[in-house]
């Protein structure tokens, strides 16, 4: 299994086969008026690699610096 993050909410996921599917956090809303909405995660794409000759999937990496008290 390979997992590469995309960002906090979304994740690329492959079992090791030509399928790599991406999951992401989504907000759901309650199905009543009385209940809270909630987070789910979700497949929200999934990408068929077979016959591309694609040997790895690099995110691109963003770093964020902050001043911490």
């Amino acid at each position: 299994m390979s997992i590469a993050t995309i960002n906090d909410d979304t994740f690329a996921v492959s079992l090791g086969n030509s399928e790599v599917k991406v999951w992401s956090k989504m907000l759901v809303p309650g199905e009543t008026p009385d209940m809270e909405s909630r987070y789910v995660w979700s497949v929200v794409s999934a990408i068929n690699f077979r016959d591309m000759n694609v040997k790895q999937i690099v995110p691109s990496v963003r770093l964020r610096l902050s001043n911490v008290a």
